[in-house]
């Protein structure tokens, strides 16, 4: 029997290298993509820089979104393959000092948890809880598998994963083997009383916390968002921002030379591929800003403490897309609007049940307590009793505890805190 050999390998590995680029360059914010497509245009010799960006009339641009979808189905499918960059090494010497390559904290955790989890169930599960970490590391509220998160608790950095710092301060001592010690019980009963941990204070200086922080990166100076929401008119407008990115176009070359003609075929499809998950960038982050425009349109008209609960999952069922997708292209994003420039996530919170079984978000609940703490009597503070008390006459019922953590988040003191600051600043 004679042996064919077919080139199938080859096509899946294009494909899959394929597939992580399109995953790439949807995860990277506008300033970050930039020097991306910088390097691809010098690696490509049929990509030459454009002066003047073109005006495309609504056919041209029909048309130009008229590829097989058949890949981009297979992204959603295959999003699990994401590594980070592609050609990490390349952008580490090509970039602008300024903006140096950095392995983000879900690349980090994912790596470890593709090494632990065997299942893709439990692997889909590990990545919405990776996924919905904050920048400091912390999970906060939600519902998750127990078993899962309490594995990826002992990933690296220890301490992240946490419910909030008290949670975290408690896992590290138990990872390092000091659970019951009396620094553990001081932290778990009396945190906010710093004269009982202060005997404990050389042992607490070896924790972290903050878990994330080494993954939390600034690379410029100052914001630009990635997406721009005006209001014109009675309506709104959606842009997004691309226009930090360098203008380029396929030159179109040709040879007789056998080789020539399969360089020049290999760069094409490289060519087209950029221009087609460039696009495809484009028309998923556009989707789903316009599905938090409409969800979401009290906060863009200003009124900033009616945020309605949403969750990726939710984004995701209503778009027809991955929720892994939806979190990597909003990860990292800012939108510009009317009353200010916020963070893609601040859209995405849990949600509380208030006695009439609305949903209200708990942003929105720290929203209010931020206000009743600012107008609160100076000489006189609320305790978190008294907050609690006050958001239950608003149908909010809320527990003590939650509101302790919710001040702790919004970096509020507790009452003789605040009360002592007053003090200082009268005497002052």
């Amino acid at each position: 029997m004679d042996l064919v050999l077919r080139p199938r390998p080859e096509q899946k590995l294009a494909m899959t290298l394929g597939l992580k680029q399109a995953l790439q360059v949807l995860q990277m914010p506008v300033m970050e993509l930039a020097e991306w497509i910088k390097i691809q245009i010098e690696h490509n010799p049929l990509l030459e820089y454009q002066e003047v960006r073109k005006a495309c009339p609504e056919s041209e641009t029909v048309q130009e979104i008229d590829f097989d979808k058949r890949n981009f189905s297979v992204l959603d499918e295959l999003d699990e393959l994401f590594r980070g960059a592609v050609f990490p090494e390349e952008r580490a010497k090509k970039s602008d000092p300024s903006l140096p390559y950095c392995t983000s904290l879900f690349d980090h955790l994912m790596h470890q948890a593709k090494e632990v989890f065997s299942s893709q169930d439990d692997l889909q599960k590990a990545e919405q809880i990776i996924g919905s970490l904050d920048e400091r590391g912390f999970l906060g509220e939600g519902s998750f598998d127990s078993n899962i998160l309490s594995t990826i608790q002992t990933f690296d950095p220890p301490g992240v994963a946490a419910r909030d710092l008290r949670d975290s301060l408690l896992i590290q001592l138990r990872l390092l083997g000091k659970e019951e010690t009396p620094a553990y019980r001081a932290i778990r009963d009396h945190l906010d009383a710093p004269a009982e941990l202060k005997k404990f204070q050389r042992e607490l200086l070896n924790l972290n916390f903050y878990p994330a922080r080494r993954f939390h990166h600034t690379p410029t100076p100052f914001l630009i968002p990635d997406v721009i929401v005006e209001r014109r008119g009675e309506g709104w407008h959606i842009e997004i921002n691309e226009e930090p990115l360098p203008l380029f176009r396929l030159s179109s070359i040709s040879s007789s030379n056998a080789s020539d003609q399969t360089y020049i075929r290999h760069h094409l499809a490289e060519g087209k591929w950029l221009l087609r998950i460039l696009r495809r960038r484009h028309l998923t982050l556009k989707s789903i800003v316009l599905y938090l425009l409409k969800k979401q349109e009290p906060f863009f008209q200003g009124q900033l403490q009616k945020l309605h609960p949403l969750t990726l999952h939710e984004v995701s069922q209503d778009l027809g897309l991955h929720e892994s997708t939806v979190a990597r292209a909003v990860g990292s994003k800012v939108v510009a609007c009317p009353h200010g420039v916020f963070s893609l996530r601040t859209f995405f919170s849990s949600g509380l049940s208030t006695m009439s079984g609305k949903k209200i978000s708990s942003r929105t609940v720290k929203t209010l307590i931020a206000e009743m703490i600012a107008r609160e009597d100076k000489a006189a503070p609320l305790s978190d009793g008294a907050i609690a008390s006050q958001l239950s006459k608003q149908g909010i019922y809320i527990a003590r505890r939650t509101i302790a953590k919710y001040r702790h988040q919004l970096r509020l003191g507790p009452t003789l805190e605040r009360k002592l600051a007053s003090i200082s600043v009268t005497v002052n």
